[in-house]
């Protein structure tokens, strides 16, 4: 029975750690499906769902400076505005990729600890030592997860700084004082898209 109930509580996250099966997404991102981003696996194997959390962070910092910016120069003088285009700088980053494939490997190693806590339990034949196994477990595998999870967001924080920073650094060395997400904008602002990326790491 606490073989049934540990697979029951923590089967699925087993099979998260697998690739998802191919589906299509229903929001469009081009991913193998919407419910299979609930895995982190399935997540970081997404680059188009995974550079998009990074990139609307990166925009949103983007907006604040600019809207900042615009209020200042109203009033001294025209604006003068760039665009980049924020996923496509993201996915050139480096660091944003080794970032991804680190948590991808964390993923993988939480999957091969749940196989080896699920084979425990099995051969564990007392009742009583098999149910402090499985709190045992259930600590252990609160905390392994809490762990990833602070460590990701900690490390992604980093990068939206260090990225938002080269991005308005670049334009303020080319004498821009608004720079706005390409998508945002339809005309009348010049990209400086690859420029950043030959900065960013």
């Amino acid at each position: 029975m606490k073989d049934k109930q540990f697979k029951k509580n923590y089967g699925n996250n087993h099979n998260q750690a697998e690739p998802a099966k191919e589906q299509k997404c229903e929001c469009g991102c081009g991913c193998s499906g919407c419910k299979c981003c609930e895995s982190l696996k399935a997540f970081l194997s997404c680059k188009a769902c995974w550079a998009k959390v990074l990139a609307a962070v990166v925009v949103f910092g983007l907006l604040a400076w600019g809207a900042c910016c615009l209020c200042c120069h109203r009033c001294v003088e025209p604006s003068k505005v760039a665009v980049v285009d924020v996923n496509a700088i993201v996915a050139n980053s480096k660091q944003v990729q080794a970032l991804k494939n680190e948590q991808v490997a964390k993923s993988q190693e939480l999957a091969a600890w749940l196989q080896e806590a699920e084979k425990a339990l099995e051969a564990e034949k007392d009742p009583k030592k098999k149910e402090a196994m499985l709190k045992q477990y259930n600590a252990e595998f609160a905390a392994k997860k809490e762990d990833n999870n602070q460590y990701y967001a900690k490390q992604l924080h980093a990068l939206d700084i260090s990225i938002t920073q080269t991005i308005v650094n670049e334009a303020k060395k080319q004498g821009y004082n608004v720079v706005l997400a390409k998508s945002n904008v339809i005309y009348g602002a010049n990209d400086i898209t690859i420029d950043v990326i030959k900065l960013v790491k």
